[in-house]
Order: structure tokens, then sequence, then C-alpha cells
């Protein structure tokens, strides 16, 4: 196995070969691990061969310092030494960042300078010293290493020292084998992901470069972090790589993650050639098809050296400290598991060796350990060799076969897979004996791997390249804008599975009920009682008057999905009017989830599976699954089909398009996807007919019901919320996080609640399950003894009675077993009420909490009601039995609890987090690892690491979301990125300041040589660092129509330099101001972009390519929007003119929406309400341009012209208006709420778990306990007190940071405009009181007196108020007395009465305004209407008069 990881500190290596290697295991003591090897291209460059010096590897890892100074071999002179590389970037702090950010924004309140620490939090990074690459062996070559190890120190003990010369030959094979395996892997992921970046990468653009290898300190390390045997090497790769232009840059850590598969495959099929090479050692592919074992290698042994955290109890611990004091050390992790078993037996059983002491107790479990271990590896090592004699010829296997197997494998594991995946696959599916020479093997697996992508799908078609500049190809001729090992693959079945789910999402013609029937059904529930919330109403409606033969209810946690589905069951198998009874059956990813379905009403439930196992005996005639057979009119319900894998829901699709039955998705495609290829959900949900429920009813309080939905959607933001309330708390290492979590867990368990504790993976839970059984036990709510549990990873803990246990597989064959009512389900919990004669386990279920009438019998030690007991006969219980004390969140998922705790790091997704953070009614607590350490980093790295706290670590899982797709999506979006707006603009820029770069060098340099500058300003002008920005306004000129050549030489030769602190800034002002009013870049098309200065060529060719595929696309772009108009284009440009008005006006339209989309999507803005968003940052010349065209184009205000025009005293009453919001405010509470949630829950539960010590203890220990727990108990109840008040304040202060939004906005513009005039609005140097300003200007007026400086710090100043200064977020307040909130409270409640009666001013005003205008409608109306009678009138008389005159 190949694992990365990032380092730090080199000494956690070097220092492990200082270290004495002690083992128990062979019997042998070394002076320490074996010294490191140098490795790697790079090295051999650098000259670095044989053995690693630590003092070297320091200077060279830690402070990049070239080895080919000899000063660099001495510490002492490595202060003159000649650098590799650039130093090691020194990351700015968060405070740093901090600071920065605030410097920009002055006047930012608590609340802005909260979102700026978070931004900062989330920004801050540590140096990356190395990658640390470590190639661990299996399990059965550690044995073998062990083995031989232990026969040659036998046979030294015994005085045979020619025999223990050959068997350390042996052991030193084993090595020189991993270590080949281990320079495998390097040397594959040196050619396929030995890669730098250059250029920005983000958006379209960013480059790879060709690289001369890496520089590699091998380390061969033959015990674990806990001293049990694992024959490893940690390969520290330097994080600098010699790039093909001459620099050394950091490496590209994400093209080794990608190729890490494939590496690991390499790395072991060589290991496994040296071995059989060397050795005559034959390998067997184990029983899972994961990973390959040497032949003799017994499973029970290797049981032996598989390592155990165990957790011990009170029992186990005095074992543990008298084998301490025995022996000098501490036991290692298979002497710990020994030992607890020797206390679960002294517990269970009378002794049998009455008399025995201590210390003959310990001699004696020593000496059977010692025989257990010992002669089975002496054993091994025998039966290894011996079946060399019988070597087998190389396996013959068909290529065609491993390759449709291959593809399968991969096809099962997700959407799409990259060509390390499909190497990976081929390595496992090919035989186990190849008999191929080490060498040879990474032949084989490419080529065979290369026929298997020939029958797959490449997502983009690779771009011919050969045409392109030099720069933009690499040495392998691809383009080098594509990322090494990026491009994904599909099979064709995925293809057609998507295609055909997304054919029937877009079909009518299912079964349905009328409009009226529909909503006869929705009314009856309220008559009923039972009323229906409107999300739920309107899906409830819509499915069933829809006829679509395939749709979606997406439901958010919490939403009362289930009830829907319980609903919709209902309403479905109502009988027709004509007598018809249609059905409905359910489908589950899990038993238990279908359980689930059938107490909501789906009667016919089952998991997934086991459906579709039915469905295909049914093909087959079986008669026994008759019950399950679809027919026309059915309904099947997928439930959680987020977790359900792609080619299940085609196959379910498929059989119900067959039967004529309607198929219902439910689920959520933000929570956990399916194992194997997913996204479907989320594509069927896009592309049809989709229903959401969005009102969460699950959670008790008001605001995690609106928090969840914001953690739903990705927003960062909402951290805050969790934070304030308590929910976010900084764990530390994960090891810390995780007993943390579990105390809280205990805690809330003691105390009746039904609570869940989620981890990242199963071998955590077991670990994590062992300490809180150990704590129980302790607490004697559980009995020590037991039977021991065998499920991998499980191995050696026990399960007894009073534990909490979960079953991890159907077993349909106990129902009925020693009159068990029902059968056992995968997920199943139950509280152990017996341990049974067999080994095995009488199990209940836990139904609730026990009542005042429940017999005795029926009630735990935790005070739940127990269901009838189950019985688990032996065998089920050991290969399919856990504790249940600690899960993943896939246990978690569709359960709901009173209380969550989940333990995240990094690592975690948004579904991983979503799912812990939703399961509680009551609370939902993160335990987040701050302090990320390697799984074997050494005690004390922690100190090393940089921490980071709990808001930013979260932050980043949900800004690294990436919601899964299905090939067709990821395929599409594929495409679409390659005819970007944002690919072609963002590589034409890149390349444009590639060939832009050096031309103002230059230009200088000719000025220099032209006499217009004196050597002494060029030198001035090399080192200034404002030359940059001179850069940059020469290109904005050059956009702008000027020759930005003339336009330097005209600044410089303007006048002399001399004397200038920053030549270039003088030279920057001179330009702005003769070119004032003529640096507006204008730009008409993608083309005016190209640097006037390409010349003819390659260059320019592709320049004008990129520059002609952005015009295309930015005219496809207007069409689209004119097609389907977006909201943005409508409140922009209003309506689109029609295709049969004026086509001149319909094409403006569209080509002015072409601008605008265009820029959208350069800039990958999708807000549909703001057409253009922010501008882009200072010193994007190129984007700047085209943001300016955009906005032109939509005619929109410029921004900030309001305040522009503006007087300076405008600008300050603004300011002072802001001011004046800030002095009535309410205080800000957010970090004190925070600290007084976290004092509450601390202290509740300190109560909890020691008043459980103090009923488990005797004597003083007891009094003490119950007193601390007394008190504890007293300090939750008065923290809760003050938080009330506090939420209050909390809520105060929201209500006016609202209410003042638009003030807070006006006054923050006013103050960007104020500085730029060089104002600061809130300098207080110039600051008076009144009694000062009158004595001054008395003292003028007399003119007996100079005008005296008045110093700031004699003066009052108005911020000094307590209530209105800003306290930075950091600066967390201390809990306030009882009165203090109180008159808090009470400044928070007069804030929230002006706050009304404002608004009610507000309400009245605008009631008497539109009365008033309402009135002078009217008067107008009436005038209007006098007017036209009157004219009527005269009209009348007019043609009287005239018939009169005709008369006449």
């Amino acid at each position: 196995m190949l694992s990365l990881a990032t380092g730090h500190d080199v000494g956690y290596l070097t220092g492990a070969v200082a270290a004495g290697r002690e083992s128990y295991y062979t019997g042998a003591v070394d002076a320490g691990e074996p010294p490191g090897r140098w490795a790697g291209a790079g090295a051999e460059r650098l000259g670095l061969h044989g053995t690693v010096d630590a003092d070297l590897m320091e200077a060279v890892y830690t402070h990049l310092l070239d080895p080919r100074d000899a000063a660099t071999h001495s510490r002492a002179t490595w202060n003159e030494a000649a650098a590799l590389a650039a130093p090691h970037r020194k990351y700015r702090t968060p405070e740093q960042i901090y600071e920065q950010l605030l410097e920009a924004q002055p006047e930012a309140g608590p609340e802005e300078r909260a979102t700026l620490l978070a931004q900062a939090e989330r920004s801050a990074r540590q140096a990356v010293s190395f990658i640390d690459a470590t190639f661990s062996a299996p399990k059965s070559v550690t044995v073998l290493a062990v083995a031989f190890e232990r026969a040659a120190s036998d046979a030294a003990a015994a005085g045979d020292h020619e025999a223990a010369a050959a068997w350390a030959a042996h052991a030193k094979a084993v090595e020189d084998a991993v270590l080949a395996g281990a320079t495998a892997a390097i040397r594959y992921l040196e050619d396929e992901a030995g890669y730098s970046r250059v250029g920005h990468h983000g958006g379209g653009a960013g480059r790879w470069i060709d690289t001369e290898g890496f520089v590699v300190a091998q380390f061969l390390q033959h015990d674990s972090r806990d001293r049990d045997p694992q024959l490893h090497v940690h390969q520290a790769i330097l994080n600098r790589i010699l790039c093909a232009d001459g620099e050394w840059r950091t490496l590209d850590s994400r093209a080794i993650h990608a190729m890490r598969a494939a590496a690991g495959a390499i790395a072991e099929r060589v290991m496994e050639a040296h071995l059989t090479q060397a050795l005559g050692v034959r390998f067997q592919t184990r029983a899972d098809g994961k990973a390959r074992e040497v032949v003799g290698v017994q499973q029970e042994v290797m049981d032996l050296f598989s390592s155990r955290r165990r957790a011990v109890s009170a029992r186990t611990r005095e074992l543990v400290d008298a084998f301490q004091t025995r022996y000098g050390h501490k036991p290692n992790a298979l002497q710990r598991t020994r030992l607890a078993m020797q206390a679960t037996l002294s517990t269970r059983a009378a002794k049998s060796h009455e008399g025995e002491t201590r210390d003959q107790q310990l001699d004696r479990w020593a000496a059977a350990l010692e025989a257990e271990v010992g002669t089975t590896l002496g054993q091994v090592a025998r039966d290894v060799l011996s079946l060399r004699q019988q070597a087998d010829p190389a396996a013959t296997w068909s290529p065609q076969d491993v390759i449709d197997r291959a593809l399968a494998r991969v096809a099962q594991t997700g959407s799409s897979f990259t060509r390390s995946d499909l190497i990976r696959a081929v390595s496992d599916e090919l035989p186990a004996h190849l008999g191929v020479a080490p060498e040879e093997v990474r032949a084989l697996l490419d080529g065979v791997s290369d026929d298997a992508l020939a029958g797959a799908v490449c997502h983009v078609q690779e771009t011919d390249v050969s045409e392109w500049p030099e720069e933009l190809r690499l040495r392998d001729g691809r383009s080098a804008f594509d990322g090494p090992g990026s491009a994904r693959y599909s099979t064709d079945e995925q293809f057609r599975a998507e295609a055909a789910l997304r054919a029937a999402a877009v079909t009518r013609g299912a079964t349905a009920l009328s409009d009226v029937q529909a909503t006869a059904v929705v009314e009856s529930y309220t008559a009923a009682g039972r009323a229906l919330g409107v999300d739920q109403a309107a899906a409830l409606h819509g499915v069933l008057t829809s006829g679509a033969w395939v749709e979606v209810l997406s439901a958010a946690p919490g939403t009362g999905k289930s009830f829907v589905v319980g609903a919709l069951a209902e309403s479905w198998t109502t009988p027709t009017a004509d007598g018809e009874q249609r059905r409905v059956f359910g489908l589950a990813p899990s038993q238990i989830a279908a359980r689930v379905l059938t107490e909501e009403g789906v009667s016919a439930a089952a998991n997934t599976t086991a459906w579709l196992g039915a469905q295909r005996r049914l093909d087959g005639g079986s008669a026994a699954d008759e019950a399950w057979r679809l027919r026309g009119g059915d309904l099947v319900v997928v439930d959680e089909a987020n977790m359900a894998g792609t080619d299940q829901l085609a196959e379910i699709q498929r059989r119900c398009g067959a039967a004529g039955a309607k198929l219902l998705l439910v689920g959520d495609p933000r929570q956990l996807a399916a194992v194997g290829p997913g996204g479907a959900l989320a594509d069927v949900a896009e592309h049809g007919l989709r229903y959401e429920l969005a009102e969460v009813r699950r959670f008790s309080a008001e605001w995690e019901r609106a928090a969840s939905l914001r953690l739903r959607a990705g927003d960062a933001s909402v951290l805050d919320e969790y934070a304030k309330h308590g929910r976010l708390r900084d764990g530390g290492t994960a090891e810390q996080a995780e007993a943390a979590a579990g105390r809280a867990w205990l805690a809330d368990t003691l105390s009746g609640r039904e609570s869940l504790l989620m981890v990242r993976d199963n071998a955590t839970a077991a670990r994590v399950s062992a300490q809180l059984r150990a704590e129980l036990v302790d607490l004697g709510k559980v009995d020590e003894a037991g039977v021991s549990l065998g499920m991998a990873g499980w191995e050696g803990v026990t399960a007894g009675v009073g534990d909490l246990v979960q079953a991890r597989r159907n077993a349909w064959h106990l129902a009925g077993f020693e009159g068990n009512e029902r059968a056992p389900i995968n997920r199943d919990t139950f509280r152990v009420v017996a341990v049974r004669a067999d080994g095995g386990l009488t199990v209940a279920p836990i139904t609730g909490r026990a009542a005042d009438d429940t017999p005795p019998e029926q009630v735990s030690a935790f005070g739940e009601a127990l269901g009838t007991p189950m019985q688990l006969p032996a065998r089920y219980v050991t290969e399919h039995v856990t504790l249940a004390y600690a899960a993943t969140a896939h246990a978690a998922e569709g359960r709901t609890v009173d209380t969550a705790h989940g333990v995240f790091g990094a690592g975690t997704d948004t579904a991983g987090l979503l799912v812990p953070m939703t399961r509680g009614r009551d609370a939902n607590t993160a335990w987040v690892v701050t302090t990320a350490l390697a799984a074997d980093a050494p005690t004390g790295e922690a100190t090393t690491t940089m921490a980071r706290t709990p808001r930013a670590v979260l932050a980043e899982v949900l800004d690294n979301d990436r919601a899964e797709r299905t090939a067709t999506a990821d395929r599409e979006a594929a495409e679409l990125a390659t005819r970007s707006t944002m690919t072609h603009l963002d590589r034409l820029i890149d390349l444009s300041a590639q060939v832009t770069a050096g031309r103002t060098a230059a230009t200088l340099d000719q000025l220099a040589a032209n006499g217009a500058l004196s050597p002494a300003d060029r030198r001035a002008l090399a080192a200034d660092e404002a030359l940059g920005s001179l850069e940059r306004l020469l290109r904005t000129a050059e956009l702008a129509g000027h020759d930005p050549a003339q336009v330097l030489t005209t600044a410089a030769e303007a006048r002399s330099l001399d004397g200038a602190t920053s030549p270039a800034k003088v030279l920057h002002h001179r330009i702005t101001h003769a070119l004032h009013g003529q640096l507006t870049p204008r730009i008409d098309s993608a083309t005016d972009l190209i640097p006037t200065q390409v010349d003819p060529g390659r260059r320019r060719d592709w320049l004008q390519a990129r520059a002609d595929d952005a015009e295309t696309r930015r005219h496809e772009l207007g069409a689209q929007a004119a097609a389907d108009p977006p909201r943005w284009a409508l409140d922009a440009l209003g309506p689109v003119p029609g295709e049969g008005d004026d086509v001149t006006a319909r094409l403006e339209w569209e080509r002015r929406a072409g601008w605008a989309a265009a820029w959208r999507e350069l800039a990958g803005h999708t807000d549909e309400d703001d057409p253009l968003g922010r501008a882009p940052a200072r010193g994007l010349i190129e984007k700047s341009a085209l943001f300016r065209k955009a906005h032109e184009e939509l005619r929109l205000l410029d921004v900030g012209a309001e305040e522009a025009d503006m007087s300076d005293g405008r600008l300050r009453a603004r300011v002072r208006a802001m001011q004046l919001e800030e002095e009535r405010a309410p205080a800000d509470v957010a970090d004190e709420l925070a600290a007084a949630h976290e004092l509450a829950d601390k202290a509740r539960v300190d109560a909890t778990v020691w008043a459980a010590r103090a009923e488990a203890a005797t004597g003083p220990d007891r009094e003490q306990l119950q007193a601390a727990a007394e008190q504890a108990a007293r300090t939750a109840a008065e923290t809760a007190d003050r938080i009330n008040g506090l939420e209050a304040a909390d809520e105060a202060r929201g209500q006016w940071y609202l209410d003042s939004v638009v003030t807070r906005d006006y006054a923050h513009r006013s103050a960007s405009e104020l500085r730029a005039r060089g104002i600061d609005p809130h300098d207080t140097s110039d600051h008076v009181t009144g009694d000062d300003w009158l004595d001054a200007h008395r003292a003028a007026q007399a003119d007996d007196d100079q005008h005296r400086e008045i110093h700031p710090d004699d003066l009052a100043n108005e911020h000094d108020d307590p209530r209105t200064a800003v306290l930075e977020p950091r600066e967390r307040q201390p809990i306030r007395e009882v009165d203090q909130t109180a008159e808090m409270v009470a400044q928070a409640q007069e804030t929230l009465r002006m706050i009304e009666e404002r608004r009610a001013a507000e309400v009245e005003q605008a009631a008497h305004e539109a009365s008033r205008v309402a009135e002078e409608e009217a008067r107008a109306a009436q005038l209007t209407q006098w007017s036209q009678e009157d004219n009527q009138t005269v009209t009348d008389t007019a043609e009287v008069d005239d018939s009169q005159a005709l008369e006449r």
C-alpha cells in the first residue's frame, strides 16, 4: 500500500535512525532503524548518493541549501552556503492576514470583523518541506521478515553463526524487495507525476512544466508507532524540483495524489517479483481480491501482528502498570490485547493458580505469549521456504478476460475513472504469480491498461497541439494546460444506463390521479388533523397527478420525507372507484432503512439488493418471489436514492418501464452518495420532474432549522451560527477530538438521551467503541467479562452484559432460532442482557425510555425499555457483531436521535459533515480535528504542526465540496469547459503575460544604452518594488491604444530621475499625468487583447485562434440568452425583441447580452439577480477591460458615481450617521454566547460523568466526585440562565444589524471615497472637546496667544464608551455577571423598542405618502375629467354655433 502525507520536519525520519529498536517478537535489539538512502533522478543531479546524513538532509529540506556547495555539509557554515531554491514561503499567520484585511476596511463592525477573521483563518497555510510517500508491505511480508529475523536471533543464541548469517541474509532479501518496490513507485511518480505548475492556476489557465526528477530520502523502518512489526519505507520527496527552464519550483502534489493508485500497484508487483526471484516465494490473492499474501503464512499468524489500539479498563490498567514495572517498558499493542484478554478471563472465572504472585502471573503470561508467537514464527520461516521446492510455473491468463474484469471493477467504484485507477484494477485482476522479472512489471501493467483504455470512452478528446508554441507543449506531446493524469474515462455501459434514466425522466403516460382526486387526498389529511406543510402538500399532489414514469422527491434533512412517502403510499393503495388495487413497493439501501419504510406505511419494503435479486429470480421462473412481481399501476419508491448506484437505478427503471410501473426516487443529492457509480439522483432531478421539501421540521431550535439548509447549500458563513451556539468545538488532534466527543456522548447517554457518535471510518469506530466500553466498565454499567468479537478490526474486543452492540449482517436463518421472533438485520442495535454458554449473546432491542410501570427485568442500566430478547449464536457473534457506541456517517443515514456528535477533520466531505450535523433533534455538535497529523506521526509532532480553527477546517470542507456527477454530466461539463470563455481568454491572457514579460526591461535597457537613463537609475529601477505597477500601467496604456515603449520612453526622457526614492513611481506618475483621461481600455473584440508587439508565427497564430474561439463563444452565449432569457439579462436589457420584429434590434440585444454573458462565464459569476458582480481586482488588466466593456454594453451606472459627486461634508455625514447607529447598537455578544454555551455543555458533561463515577466509587473518592458533580451542575444551571439573556441580546443585535444595513452600506462607500481623497474619516488626531475649541477660538480672536497644538492624549475620545468599542473577534469577553447581563438585556430591549417605533413611523409615513399620492391622483383624475367636460362643452357650443351660422 502506498500512502501520502505532507511533512514539515525531517527530524522524525532521521531521529528513528538514532533511536534504539527493540523487537519483542524477534528477540533482537538493534542500534536503531537503518540509515536512509538517497534516491531519485533529482538527487543524482545534485550529487546525493548513498547514505542520508541527518544534518545534510535538514540543510536541503528545511533550509533549501544547495548540497553541491561544500558549505552546506557543515552546520557551522550553513549561513555561507548557496541556496538551492528560494526559501520555504513564510506564510502569514491568521492574525497577520486579518490585520491586513482590516487595514482595508477600518470601519468594519464586529460582524464584518468576524467575517474578515474567518477569511484570514481559511487563508492560513503552513509551508510543506516534503511529501512522504510511504510504501507499506503486506502483513505476510512483514511476518516473513520477522520470521527470518527471529530464526537468525535463535541461531545466534544457540551459537550457530553460520545458520544465523543465512537467516539474516533471507531477512535482508525481504528488506531489499520492499525497498525495490518503494523505489519503483518513486520512478513511476517521477515519470507520470513529476511536474511543477507555472502561471496562475485557476479558471481556464495555469500550465504544467516538465522537470528533471525527484530528490528523495528513503528510510526503511520495521515497526509502527505502537512498536508493532510493520515493514515500511518512508520516502520523503523534497518539495522542490528542477524544472526544464532551470528554475527550482514546488511539486505538483495533486498530480502525485492522482497517480498514487498506479504507483502503489507497481510497487507491490515489483516487490513480489523480487521476492519470487530471490527467495522463490509465491503469492496468492486474498479472498477479498484487494491484495496478495505470501503462500505459507497462515491468517492466524498474520492476525497476531495486526495493530490493535486496545482501550484499557480499570482491571486491565492494573495489569498494564504491573507489566511496565516488571519489564521496564510499556506493552505493545499485541501485548495489551493479551493483557486485556487476561483481565477478562480473570473476571469471568475463578483463579486457577491460587497463591500465584503478580510477578509469577506475568512470567507465566509472558512465557505463554513467547511460545505462541516464537514457535509460530520459526515454523513460518520453514514453511515458506519449503514451498519454493514446489514452485508453480507462471500463471496463464486471458488478456481480454483481465481487461473486462478490470473495467468492471473500476466501473463499480465510480461513474468515471482515471488511467491510474485502471492500472490498479488491472494489477488486482491479474493472477498472483505472474513470473515476470521486476524490471518488466511496469511495462506489463502499462500495456494491458492501455489496451483496456481502448474499450473505454474518454470524456474529452485530446487536443492536437502539434502546431502550438513550444512553451505550451510538454515533452510527451500533451498540452501544457492539461493536468497530469486528469483525463477521465467511463464505460459504454455507464453512458447507456445514464441515458436511459434521462429518457425516462422526460416521458409521461404513467398512472395518475385527477387534480380533483389529488386535492381531495391532500384535504383529507387536514380534515384528519394531520395537515401537510405547503411543500409536502405540493409534493404529494404533484406525484399523484404528474403521470411521469420517473420523478424525484428531493428532501433536505429533517423535512419530513418519511411522512410524505407514507402519505403517498396510503393514497396510492386506496382502491379506485372500479375496485382496482394499486400497490406500492419500497426500496432502501439497507434492511433497517426498509423497516423504517414499513413503519411509515409502505407494507412491501426491502433493501435494494434483495429486491433486485428477487426480480432476477422471477426472470428464472421462481414462484417463491411472486409477491414481488411488478404490474401496471404499481409505484416503486426508492428511498435514500442518493446512496443507490446508477447501475442499480437503471435496472430498477428498466424493470418498472417493462411492467408499466411508476418510479419515484426519494433522497437528497447533497447527502451521502453511492459507494459505486453515483450522481444519478441529481441528474434525473435536473432533467425531469423534481419536488423539493425545504421546510425543516426536525430540530427543536428554530435557528438550527435555517442553519441546516445553509449548511446543506455549502454556505460557509453559517459556521458562525453553529459556533455562536457552541456547536463547533476545537478537538485538537484526532485522538483528542475522539476522546472529547466520546465523553460528551457518554454524558448524553448516561442522562437518558438517545445519542449518536459518528467517526470517519470503521477502524476508528472500533477503537473509540473499545475506549467507551472501558469507561462504562469502570462506571459499573457494563460487565468486563464477555465474549470476544472477531470481525475485521474488532479482534480481541469484548462484548458483555450491558453493552450496546450492532448486527452487521442480515441473518434470516436465525428467525425462529431458540424462539427468536425475528431475525437480526444489518445495523440493528441491541442491548446485551446475557452471555450464552456457547459464547453467543442474548440481546434485546431498545424500544424507548422506560416508563414507571415498565417491569424491572425489561429496563437496562441506562433506563431504557427493552423489547423481546433475541438469541445470537457464537458464530454469528464472532463474525457479524460489533460494539455500537461509535459508527460512521453511513450507519447513521436516515436516523433521528436526541443528540449527535461528529468528529471531523481532513478528508471529510460536505455529505460527511451534513449527515452527522442533522441527526439530532436537540443538538448536533462538531468536534473538529484542528491539528492534523500523519497516522504514524511521532509523539510531540503536534507542537510543530500549525493548528487551525474549527471554523477554518470546516469552511475548507464546504469550499472544496465537489458533488458527484454522472459520467454524462461530467463529460458535458468537461466539453463545456473546453469551449468556455474562461478557458479561451484565461489562456490568451496567460500567454500574453509571457509575451510581454521582459519588454519593459528591454525598453529600459535601450533607454540606458541611449543615455536617457543613467546606470544608477537603471539599477534603481531593476530593484524598485513598484516596477510591477509600472508594467501593469503600460499594459493598460497598450489596451487604451498607446504604444507602451513610446509611452515609457517619453516619460523617461521628460527629465532626470536623480534623487527619486522610487523611480518607478515617478515614471508611473508622469504617465498617468500625461495621459490623463486617455488610459481607459477600449476593446471591440477579443483580438484587441493580443499584445501589439507579437511577431507573426506560432505564438501570434495561437493567440489569434484563442481570440477567435472566444468571439465564437460570445456570439453563442448571446444567442442562448435570447432563446432563453435569464433574469439578469431581462432586468438589464429589457424583453428580447421577437424574431418577427426588427431583426436589427434582436441582433443588438444578443450582442449586448453576449458581452455580459461572456464576462459572467469568464468570472464564474452565477448570480441571477446581479448582472456582472464585482469588478476584477486591481492588476487584472485584461479582465478589467472586459468588465468595463460588459458594463458599457449593459449601460449600467458607474460604480461609486453617486459618492464621487458628493462633497466631503455629505460623505462625512453618512459616516457619522453610521457612528450614531453604532452608539445605540446592542452589544455584540456572539463570542460571549459561544463561550457560555461551551462552558454550560462542559459543566453538564462533567456533572453527569462525575456523578456516575461517584455512584461507582467508594470511600472518600465517592464524596469528592459527588461534590464536584454538584458544583458542575450548579455551574451548568447558572450559565444556562445567562445564556437566555445573551441570546436575547444577540437577537436584538441581529435585528439592529438588519435595520441598519442601508446606513452601513452608505457609510462604507462614503468612507472609501473619503480615503480616496486623502481623508481618513476615522482619524481622531484632530478631535477636541468643546472647552478646548472655545479656548482656542477665543485665543485666536484675542490674538494674544499662539495657536496651541492639541495633543490627542489630552482629549476625551467618543469611542472610549465601552458600549461602542469594537472588540476583535478573538478578544472573547468573560461571561458577564447576572446583573450585567440583565442590564445588557434591558439595553437590547430598548434598542428593539426604538427599532419598532422607527419601523412603525416608517410604515405610517409610507401610508401617509400613499394616501397623499392617491389623493393627488384622484384630484388629477377629477381635473382631467372637468377639463374633458369643459372641452366637450366648448365643442358642443362650437357645433351649435356652426349650425346656427349655416342656418343663417
